[in-house]
Formats: structure tokens, C-alpha cells, sequence
């Protein structure tokens, strides 16, 4: 049954994957297209959510999230300092650009894990499930609230950071090991919770509000509601997939096995061939082809990781090769060196 789980993890982050390039492939498109912009308001609604759930869900030790943290830190530094070096000033080194404000969250959620995670060896009281349930309805609340403080915003990534926080609380408290098949009928459940946000106020939602990047500006109080809703809707659709992803491995699940890397690298590579007049109907496949292209030319990476990161990865892009070893999901015959 592990090997299964495994199984479903690589298959799910894969989806994700190609969501994160799909959305950033027709973004440009979406004022032209009411088809494009209801699918990048889908995609937005639960991509990054349940990537952020996949990355609370894969911290369980202390060293681990000290790692993550540092190692998180690090690479947001070493790729957005050339690009505010290079920018004229058009970039600032705390204004993460574009995609990678989620390696500077993800290195304040891992230490956040590590603390959270010292304070319940030291006071077992706290693995109370009443407490964790009180401590995610703190941060939903947290996250609603962040968007009336005038000076949070996009700077070190702070809206974003609070705003999705109970996603990355959720994944750390829920055992890794959970039976999600037999919970489909509350996946059917999200599922109806999400359609119903979406074609009963959806309209009332401003597609930037998805991006949970930015204050409410006028929208006041409302925009507390709002916000609500799009995180209610987040997390039904996030439960759908996860109870109704394949959990046997397939063909292309080796494709899910280490997602960092074509989360990173994407961009360049989008912003390329956005510049093409491609047609709408081929941008799904043109994605398709870009996650495979990177997920071949990065595979020089995995043995590297297998030695200088120890038995397995430990954010939610990355994977788990130990994991995907049990899942019987074959690597390439350099990983298996």
C-alpha cells in the first residue's frame, strides 16, 4: 500500500506540474478567451494549494525541515540576485520574481515546521488533534485578515506566505499514509463545494485575488469573504484530486518524481514560446512537451541528490525517491547507479 501512495504523490505532482506551465502558457491569453480564463481561474484555484499541502505533507522531522529551509533560502538567493542584478533595477532582491516567491515561503514554512515540530517533542499535549484543528482555523483566519495590513504584500513574499499557510499546516498534520481512495465521497463533496463558489459568486471573484499576492485594496471586507472562498474552494478541489488521482503507477508517473527542477526552469522557456503565435488548442500539448523536455535534460540531477541529500527529497515539487523506488516507478538507468 506504501508503494501505491508513492505511486499517487508522483502521479499528482506531475498534474501539478503541467498545471503551473499550462496557467503561465495562456495567462497572456485570458482577456482574449472567456474558455482560457475560466480554465486559468480552475488551475489557479488549486494548483499552488494542494503543491503547498504536497510540501507540509512531506516534512515530518526536524533535520529535514532545517535542510529544506536553508537549502530553500539559498537557491531564492542564487537566482533572484542575478535577476535583480540584471533587471537596472527593475527587480528588487525582496520582490520575488514571478514564480520563485515560492522558494522563499517555502523556506519560512519549513522553519516554521521545525519550531511547530520542537514545541511537540517538548510538549506532547500539542499533538492533540484539538489543538492542530485550532491551529489551522488560526491560520485560515490569519490568512483572511493579512489582506487588510496595507504593507503585506509581494515584498519577501509575505501575502502569499500567510495566505496559503493552513494549506502547508493541513499536509504537516495529516499522516502521509492516509487511505484517500476510501474518502472519495467527500472528494465528490469538495468537487460540488468548488463548482458552487465558482458559479454562484465567481464572477464576484477578481482573478488577481487567486494569486493571493496582494492586499483588498477597495474591496474592503469583502474581499476577506472572498478570499475565503477561494481558499474553501482550494481545498475541495485539492481533496478531489488527491482521492481521485491514480494511485498505481503509469507510464509517464516517472515524469512526477522530481518536479523541482521544471518548476524553476520553466520560465525562461514559457517566455519564449508565448512569443509565438501558437493556436489555443495546442498550448495543453506544447506544456505537456515542456515538462518532458526538462524532465529529460535534468536527470543528471537525481544521482546527485541521491548522494549530497541522503534516502529521499523533502519538499512537495521535489519528491521522494526512496518513495518512488517502493512504488516501482523505474528511473533512469543514471539514477539507478
Amino acid at each position: 500500500m506504501i508503494g501505491k501512495r508513492e505511486a499517487r504523490y508522483c502521479n499528482l505532482k506531475l498534474l501539478l506540474t503541467f498545471l503551473v506551465v499550462y496557467g503561465h502558457m495562456i495567462e497572456k491569453r485570458i482577456g482574449q478567451s472567456p474558455g482560457l480564463l475560466a480554465q486559468y481561474r480552475w488551475i489557479y484555484a488549486v494548483h499552488m494549494p494542494l503543491f503547498v499541502f504536497l510540501s507540509g505533507l512531506f516534512l515530518k522531522e526536524e533535520t529535514r525541515c532545517l535542510r529544506q529551509g536553508r537549502r530553500m533560502l539559498l537557491l531564492y538567493l542564487c537566482l533572484q540576485a542575478p535577476i535583480a542584478l540584471f533587471s537596472g533595477g527593475g527587480v528588487s532582491l525582496w520582490r520575488p520574481y514571478w514564480h520563485l516567491w515560492y522558494l522563499l515561503s517555502l523556506s519560512c514554512w519549513s522553519y516554521l515546521a521545525w519550531l511547530w515540530l520542537r514545541l511537540e517533542r517538548r510538549f506532547p499535549r500539542l499533538r492533540s488533534s484539538w489543538v492542530r484543528v485550532g491551529l489551522v482555523v488560526w491560520a485560515l483566519g490569519a490568512a483572511c485578515g493579512v489582506g487588510f495590513v496595507p504593507w503585506v504584500g509581494r515584498g519577501l513574499s509575505l501575502s502569499r506566505t500567510v495566505v496559503f499557510l493552513p494549506f502547508f499546516l493541513c499536509g504537516l498534520f495529516c499522516p502521509r499514509e492516509l487511505p484517500w481512495r476510501r474518502l472519495r465521497l467527500l472528494g465528490l463533496g469538495g468537487l460540488a463545494l468548488a463548482a458552487a463558489g465558482f458559479f454562484l459568486r465567481g464572477r464576484e471573484i477578481p482573478t488577481a485575488l487567486f494569486y493571493q499576492a496582494e492586499g483588498y485594496g477597495g474591496l474592503g471586507a469583502q474581499g476577506a469573504a472572498l478570499r475565503l472562498l477561494t481558499l474553501l474552494m482550494g481545498a475541495g478541489l485539492s481533496l478531489f484530486l488527491l482521492t481521485f488521482v491514480p494511485e498505481r503507477r503509469l507510464p509517464f508517473s516517472k515524469l512526477g518524481t522530481d518536479t523541482m527542477g521544471c518548476y524553476l526552469l520553466h520560465a525562461p522557456l514559457v517566455l519564449a514560446l508565448r512569443a509565438i503565435p501558437l493556436p489555443d488548442w495546442s498550448l495543453g500539448v506544447v506544456s505537456m512537451g515542456v515538462v518532458c523536455v526538462l524532465y529529460k535534460a535534468l536527470q543528471w540531477r537525481l544521482p546527485l541528490y541521491a548522494v549530497t541529500e541522503g534516502r529521499e527529497r523533502d519538499d512537495g515539487l521535489s519528491g521522494n525517491l526512496s518513495g518512488v523506488r517502493r512504488a516501482g516507478v523505474p528511473l533512469s538507468p543514471e539514477a539507478q547507479r
